[in-house]
This record gives C-alpha cells, structure tokens and sequence, in this order.
C-alpha cells in the first residue's frame, strides 16, 4: 500500500487531567536532575547543571487532577505502510503512542491502557508510554499534556508528512517535527528542526523518552564501554556493563531507579531493546543526538509501587532514550541565529536468541554487526540532507495550539528582529491577544480582579515594556504591576518584586498579588510575613479548590502548622477530601504532637497517597516512620505507602 496519513480518535481509559493553576510557579519543584554533584574528569566535558532552572514559570502548573478513570477517547493522527503503524497523541505533545510492527503482529512500545496523570513533569501532570519529546528544560516537557500546532505535507518521493510544531517561550525557540513513512521501509522516519532566531546563546536540551515493556530475560544493546550514572552522592562515570558485580544490560538484574547515560564517543548513534528471544525496538538517528539512556525503575518495593501506580494492567517498563547532551544533568549551548536538525528512526529489529546468553562484548559486537548495515542503509546523514527543503517549506494547517508563537511574531515585528521559523503558521493569538494590544498600544487591559490570570510571559519579552508601562500614570494599572513583579521575582530581585507587587495591591487588592508577594517573602527568607500573605490570600479565595492547595503547600513550607490546620479545617469537605490537603494536615498534626489523629488520617482507606505524588518525593513514608515512632508501633512501611526510591537523589 501507499503510505497514508489519517486522524482518528482513541478510545481509551481516560483520567481527569485538571487544570492548569491560576498562580504562577514561583516556589519551584523538585526535579531529580537538579539535585546532584558531581565527580567527573576533566576531559569529560558534561554541562554540569548548566541552564538548569528550579521553575516551570511562566508555564502553569497542571493539578487537581484525580485517579478516577472513566472511558473517553483523544484524538491521534497515523501514519501507515504495508510494515508499520504509527499513532500518535496531537493534543499531549504529539507523543508517538504505539508502534505496531504489522509484519510480526507485534506492539514495539510499551503502550500504557491508561491515559492518568501522575507527578513526574515539569508542570506536575505526566503519563507513563510511548515516546515523549522533551525540549528545552531538564525534565519532562511542559508540552507533555498539551495540544501542539498539527499540519500536513509531502515528502519528495511523495509519501505523506505529519507535522507537530511549537513556539517554547522559556528560550524563546520554535521546535518543530516532522514525521513520516515511505512506501516500503520498516522504519518510521522522525526528523527534528530547533531554531534558535535570537541574538542569545542558548542553553539547550532534547531528550526522546522511549517507553518499552521491561521484557523477562530481555537485553539492552548500545554501543558503549562507559556511562554517566548517580552513585551514592554524586554522577560518576561507570564501566559498561558491570556495576557492582550486576550486568545492567540485563536489565532485570537492576535493584533501584537509575539512570545510565551511555558515552557513545564516535560509534554509531543507536539503542536497542530486546525480548528473550532478539526481537524489539531499535533506535538510530544522525549524529547530532549524541546521548543515549537507559532508565529502569529497579526492582525494589518502591519500585514496584511506582510501576503499580503508573499503570492499571500493562506491566512493567523501562526507558531508553536519545538525547542532543550526553546526560540530562544540565543542557547545552545553541549558539545564536541557529537551527539544530536531525532525524531519528524507529522499528524492529530481529537478532539471533544466542546472542543474548552472550557476555557483554561479544554481544555488543555481534549486534553492532546486524545492525550496522541497516543504519547504512538508512544513511541518517544524507536523509536530512534530503530532506531540508521539506523541513523548511510552509505546510498544510490542520490544527491550532496556543496563542504563543504569533504574539511571538508581533513581537518580532515590533522591534524589527528575525523572523520567527516563517515556515511554520501560529495562526492567531487568541488567549494572547491582550499582551498583543500592549505591545500595539502600550496598554496593558486589566482583567477583574477575580478573573483567574491568563498565561504568563517571560521578563526577556515584556520587562522593558511593563516598566515602561508602569511610568505612564494612564496605563500604570493594578495588572501592569502585578507582572511586573513577577518578571522582577523571575529575575530574583526580591526587592522590586515586593515593590512592585505592594503598588498592585494598593491599587487594587487581589489574591493574585497576595500570592506572588509570600512566594517573594518566603524566598526572601522571611517565612512569618510569607504565612501572613498568603493566609490574606486565602481569605479572598475561600472557594478557590487550587488556590487553598497551593496555600496549604506555601504554610508547609513557612513550618507555619498552626496555620495549616487552621486552613484545613476551614475547608469545605470537598477540600478535605483531597488526599493532598489532607497530607498537608497530617504533617501539620504530626510536627504538633498530635500523633493519634494524624496517624488515623495517614492509615484511612488502607494509607492516604495523594494523586500527585511526586517523583523522588519521601513525605508518605517519613509521616508513617515518624509516627510509627511516636506511637510504637513496628509495622512495616505498608506497600500502599512506600515509594521509597533508593539510589536516586530523593526530595529532602
């Protein structure tokens, strides 16, 4: 057949997503990679931590999402010929969702039965299968739950393109793929543009998170001797395969969450996961991504746990992945005025089962000979080459996403720089269009003081022209000062953030305001005006199930426990019922001496785990050991509870 291009839907078990917060992220989030030191040599050259940010800001958090499932249906494209069939997830991050090998009748992705949302992203909110594409910032993309710009062209041999793009304003770039499969190849063709039209040196990151079912007896290959891994208190760097005694490219033998980035040096660029019996998933690209991954949740209780709560029956998985770095312990500079491009492929891969039984160098060396002629073949570099013309040609739009890249491209005109990808049609505005009509007028409309805030904006786009505004006595509003001070807390300079923040409210008292000012007092050290702030705050939202969370969270953090209880128990039930509030308290109890109630509350309905639990995050099980303690009981740590994650750098 003719390849084809089509969208469809996907009926599926579908969980309740949320919403994205009305309060900008200003507090931060725990994310593993930014918790390490580091012991490597001097010819290593790993950007330790460099470009690492603690916020997702001015991207929104997604919360008060729950674990009910409930059957629904998303929308997908697919892309098929006579070999392969390939869906994908347009409105969350065009995430590649299954990967059917027709010939074999076989699934190569572990495909989750379940689209829930748990916390492990940038933004909160993330779900386990498939292939993810994460941009820009350590960690999983704030795209990874939103709609992405879908558009369709045609290749030169004419095979049918699928095109997913956006305009990512934490670095100010446009990152674009383009996806297709020709007539007679067992290989989906992923070809991938970054184009960084600023006159700023960029830090910059990609990693492409394969999901595939973690196989009984299954093998990794990847052409490697050495990788980059977290040991005890620091990333050290490896011999492959061995660690302590343990062959991790027999990835069952794997005790706890890890992560290994293989040191390819100047072998092919692939990974390769395999079943028992030599069949699975192969991984290649050009040379520019130049990492390649494997993380394994490991094989102990909190690991199990995790693999249990990601999923309802799909088992078991691990991730390999490919990435522009050799670690994703920080990122790496895009010099200006430039565009990044690559091409990956994705598709079966069949070796001898003997080889697996093989040691590690005579299995690497046998599979490096089976698959090196495919990637030849393939000819990564040239393809791009090939390919560029496409890349760069305008498409057919199908659908919108968000109003960013075309306030983006007023900016642009504005103040006559690049243009931004011309390629590439952000349509409208929409939510936008207000920020447009302030960089048109320099008036910035200010919304009722109740309305919820639309999408923020980053202070390298619009700092200039807020304090410009908030001279101008007939545009300096309650709105203008409210951002202003955040762009001056973006930057962290506590002082005009609390400035500015305090002429918002003496023009206008809002919550809004409230808010952002005990974020700037807390982080300014002062933790008692923080937990007076934000009570205030509180106060003018008594209804407002997301704002009382992320009070609740800003009292924890000020140890205001007092406050904390008094908050909880001012909730309606509603707010109560909400197993993250309701940790709140019972950490709020336990630090009081109320050890009864608050282990009650804890064991309620077989243990209390909140749906947004996080990555990494301890609170569960150092409540139970506390009061445990306390009351002198030597239970062990219930399994519903323990999501313990041993090795890893874990939140303190």
């Amino acid at each position: 057949m003719q390849p084809t291009l089509s969208f469809s839907t996907l009926e599926i078990q579908l969980g309740d997503f949320g919403r994205k917060s009305p309060l900008p992220d200003l507090l931060g989030y725990f994310n593993l990679q930014n918790r390490t030191s580091f012991r490597l040599g001097e010819t290593e050259e790993v950007y330790e931590g460099f470009g690492q940010t603690p916020l997702s800001f001015p991207y929104r958090q997604r919360t008060g999402y729950t674990r009910a499932l409930t059957p629904g249906s998303v929308r997908c494209a697919v892309l098929e010929n006579d070999h392969l069939r390939a869906v994908f997830l347009p409105d969350f991050g065009g995430r590649l969702w299954r990967l059917t090998d027709k010939d074999a009748g076989r699934e190569l992705l572990y495909t989750n039965d379940v689209l829930r949302p748990s916390n492990l992203a940038i933004c909160n909110a993330w779900f386990s299968g498939g292939v993810e594409w994460n941009i820009s910032m350590v960690g999983h993309s704030p795209f990874t739950t939103e709609p992405l710009f879908v558009a369709r062209t045609r290749t030169d041999t004419g095979a049918p393109v699928l095109r997913m793009y956006e305009y990512e304003r934490k670095r100010g770039v446009c990152w674009q793929m383009d996806f297709w499969l020709e007539e007679e190849s067992r290989f989906l063709c992923c070809r991938m543009r970054i184009e960084n039209s600023t006159p700023r040196t960029l830090p910059m990151y990609w990693w492409s998170n394969i999901a595939v079912p973690e196989y009984e007896g299954g093998r990794l290959a990847v052409p490697a001797d050495s990788a980059y891994t977290y040991m005890e208190t620091a990333v050290v760097k490896t011999p492959v395969p061995l660690e302590n005694g343990r062959d991790i490219s027999r990835y069952n033998c794997i005790p706890y969450p890890v992560d290994y980035f293989f040191d390819l040096k100047d072998q092919p660029r692939y990974v390769a996961s395999l079943d028992a019996g030599g069949y699975g998933l192969l991984q290649f690209s050009s040379r520019r991504l130049q990492g390649r991954k494997l993380f394994s949740w490991g094989h102990s209780t909190g690991s199990d746990r995790w693999q249990e709560f990601l999923t309802e029956t799909a088992g078991p998985y691990i991730e390999i992945q490919a990435g522009l770095g050799k670690t994703q312990f920080g990122c790496i500079p895009m010099a200006p005025h430039t565009a990044w491009e690559w091409i990956e492929y994705y598709g079966p891969v069949q070796a001898d089962p003997a080889i697996l039984k093989l040691d590690y160098e005579p299995f690497r060396a046998l599979f490096g000979q089976l698959v090196r002629p495919l990637i030849h073949g393939a000819d990564p570099e040239a393809q791009l080459a090939d390919t560029h013309a496409m890349a760069t040609a305008p498409a057919e739009l199908v659908s919108t996403a968000s109003g960013q890249g075309a306030l983006q491209r007023v900016l642009r005109a504005s103040e006559e720089g690049r243009p931004l990808a011309e390629q590439l049609d952000f349509g409208s505005c929409g939510e936008m269009q207000r920020w447009a009509d302030f960089v048109h007028t320099g008036h910035l409309e200010a919304p009722t003081p109740d309305a919820r805030p639309g999408p923020f904006v980053c202070a390298a786009d619009f700092h200039a022209r807020l304090l410009a505004a908030s001279r101008r006595e007939q545009d300096a509003n309650w709105y203008v000062w409210y951002h202003l001070g955040l762009s001056w807390a973006e930057k962290e300079d506590w002082e005009r953030a609390e400035t500015a923040l305090e002429r918002s409210m003496e023009l206008q008292p809002t919550a809004w305001a409230l808010h952002a000012l005990a974020c700037v007092r807390l982080r300014d050290g002062r933790p008692a005006e923080c937990a007076a702030t934000i009570r205030r705050g509180m106060a003018m939202r008594p209804d407002d199930r997301l704002y009382a969370t992320e009070g609740l969270r800003t009292l924890v953090l000020c140890e205001n426990w007092e406050g904390v209880c008094a908050e909880y128990e001012a909730l309606d039930e509603t707010g109560r019922a909400d197993a993250r509030n309701t940790l709140h308290y019972i950490n709020a109890l336990t630090q009081l001496g109320r050890y009864e109630p608050a282990f009650a509350l804890l064991m309620q309905q077989g243990g209390l785990v909140p749906a947004d639990i996080r990555e990494g995050e301890r609170s569960v099980v150092d409540l139970y050991e506390q009061l445990a303690a306390a009351l002198g009981i030597s239970d062990p740590i219930p399994h519903t509870l323990d999501f313990r994650m041993q090795n890893l750098p874990e939140e303190a």
